[in-house]
């Protein structure tokens, strides 16, 4: 029963969004991984007949969660581990048929490594004909430089940012990185040129369809799309409509049909099958893996700890502080015991404390002098590379 009920729920998550055209169902491309999907599980007891394309389609899509395996690319400056290959993969497939997705992996796993490498074998392949861009938050550009020219050196990069950035020579370079901001500001610049791809880094910063980036990135002409994100989900449905919208135009339909078809009756009504057939319907564009689901493949890691002891005006303020603290918290809990009103007072005693400790002036009410020792810091710029 349980087979049969499966097929009954994807029967009629296919009609219906549509109607019935002189006794025909007319799908959506992106409707074809379920249709191959009713195919397979019917196991010969009903035939579908249609369209082979979208029927070629739909294994394609069925297809994208264990694609071919892919070696290392000469060339890399970086030894990429089983999963981060498994991800390039992934990426490759994606390409090859032509399609988007979203590299969602945990934090610290290596997304930006992941897409250098794609980027990287694409221009291997001689695939590379127009420049990849790659658009980031601000605070990420600095990073991507770094990263590219370790572990792709042999790209050339081109950066889309500062006053100077109109003579920037795009057409001659492989990788072109730039930000948020500047895609609207300088649309005009940027989609007067087609991309070969285009990577959404951060993607959670385009989760608003309205705002002003998201509009930009519509308009750009790239043959391939990617966003790396941790959080393709944060808030509500919506913000996965949004990135799918940019990527895939279509795939969840338009923002009237998706907030009746699928947000309405999953956020408000709580339906488990119709929160399924969703995740179902985006799987195959979209790929994650947690750090438990890989530490096998992680380096051990490393602890090591550094006391820095504090010198000067910073140790007095220190003391001065740890001695006022005291003496509160310990007021306090004569007077009023244990509690969770007591607990807050020591809880930001140590937090003033902490302050201290990282930069004095971090802490509110109190004048310090220019040059008061920041022991921490200064420990930092002794030994961080240049």
């Amino acid at each position: 029963a349980a087979p049969l009920k499966a097929m009954m729920l994807a029967l009629l998550d296919l009609l219906k969004p549509v109607e019935l055209e002189k006794g025909q169902l007319r799908l959506n491309d992106w409707d074809a991984d379920r249709l191959r999907a009713l195919e397979e599980d019917a196991q010969g007891r009903w035939e579908i007949h249609g369209d082979a394309g979208l029927r070629a389609l739909g294994a394609r899509l069925l297809a994208a969660g264990a694609p071919a395996a892919v070696e290392q690319p000469a060339g890399l400056g970086l030894q990429l581990r089983p999963y981060q290959l498994q991800g390039l993969a992934w990426l490759q497939y994606l390409r090859n048929h032509h399609l988007a997705g979203i590299l969602a992996d945990d934090m610290g796993l290596g997304k930006t490594a992941q897409a250098l490498a794609h980027i990287w074998a694409e221009k291997q392949a001689g695939r590379l004909d127009r420049p990849a861009l790659v658009v980031v938050p601000t605070s990420l550009l600095f990073n991507w430089q770094q990263e590219a020219a370790r572990i792709a050196p042999g790209l050339h990069v081109a950066t889309w940012h500062g006053p100077d950035r109109a003579g920037v020579d795009l057409a001659g370079a492989d990788l072109v990185l730039s930000t948020y901001n500047l895609v609207w500001r300088d649309l005009r610049a940027l989609s007067a040129r087609p991309w070969h791809l285009l990577i959404l880094d951060e993607a959670q910063a385009v989760k608003n369809a309205h705002a002003r980036a998201a509009r930009a990135l519509r308009r750009l002409d790239a043959r391939h799309r990617l966003a790396l994100t941790g959080t393709p989900l944060e808030n509500h449905l919506g913000e996965l409509w949004s990135l799918f919208d940019l990527l895939l135009p279509g795939l969840l339909g338009d923002a009237r049909t998706f907030a009746r078809h699928w947000r309405k009756p999953i956020e408000v009504n709580r339906d488990g099958a119709r929160a399924r057939l969703l995740a179902a319907r985006v799987r195959p564009f979209i790929l994650r893996r947690l750090k438990t689901e890989v530490a096998a493949e992680l380096p051990p890691l490393t602890e090591l700890v550094r006391r820095v002891p504090l010198v000067g005006q910073q140790k007095q303020l220190y003391e001065s502080v740890r001695v006022a603290a005291d003496h509160m918290v310990r007021r306090i809990l004569e007077r009023d015991g244990f509690n969770p009103a007591s607990l807050i007072s020591v809880l930001d005693a140590m937090l003033k404390l902490r302050q201290v400790c990282c930069d004095p002036r971090l802490l509110k009410g109190v004048e310090m002098a220019p040059h008061t020792e920041r022991a921490k810091i200064e420990w930092l710029r002794e030994h961080l590379p240049d």
